[in-house]
């Protein structure tokens, strides 16, 4: 595989994995928003809107990637969607804390569900960066060889694990490249 296959690849995957959660993240501070403004909850739209411009800074910067080839960049990158997405964290989490004060119940279903999706985005972006920044190598042929030591006992299925977790980022390239 050429470096910019893999380059477009990852770029897509990055759009797939990254770029609807995103979406779900920019919908449901759209609710919490109107739900806020209706129920005059007026303390926590400057919180929300924040959250808001912070997802949508991040569905920007996702749309705007292109490709990336030097370890430099992906390390700019993650930290790019890192740090809105630990502004909605951040923001949510306070506000959790608030309208659990407030008796404001309403509003924490909705915030679960955004912190949520920013800490699991979190870690599909670092597990993303990972597969990326990792040498150019046989991956088939690897994973190959991975499964037939572990059908013979010799890899202890603990090590399994890690490797079916980056294996479930690589397929979308291998298939694409």
């Amino acid at each position: 595989m050429s470096g910019g296959r893999v380059d477009y690849a990852v770029t897509a995957v990055l759009r797939q994995e990254v770029g609807a959660p995103v979406a779900a993240v920019i919908g449901f501070v759209d609710i919490l928003l109107e739900d806020a403004r209706r129920n005059e909850l007026a303390e926590f739209i400057p919180d929300l809107e924040r959250m808001r411009d912070a997802a949508g800074q991040l569905s920007e910067l996702i749309a705007e990637v292109t490709h990336f080839s030097q370890e430099g960049e992906l390390t700019n990158l993650r930290h790019e969607l890192r740090t809105p997405l630990n502004a909605i964290k951040g923001y949510g989490e306070l506000l959790v804390e608030e309208a659990q004060d407030g008796g404001q119940e309403a509003l924490l279903s909705d915030l679960g569900k955004v912190i949520d999706l920013a800490g699991r985005l979190l870690g599909e972006i670092d597990r993303l960066v990972e597969v990326a920044a990792a040498p150019p190598v046989d991956i088939v042929g690897n994973i190959l060889q991975k499964i037939s030591l572990w059908a013979t006992g010799m890899v202890p299925l603990q090590m399994w694990s890690r490797a079916t977790s980056l294996l479930s980022m690589t397929i979308p390239l291998i298939v694409i490249c």
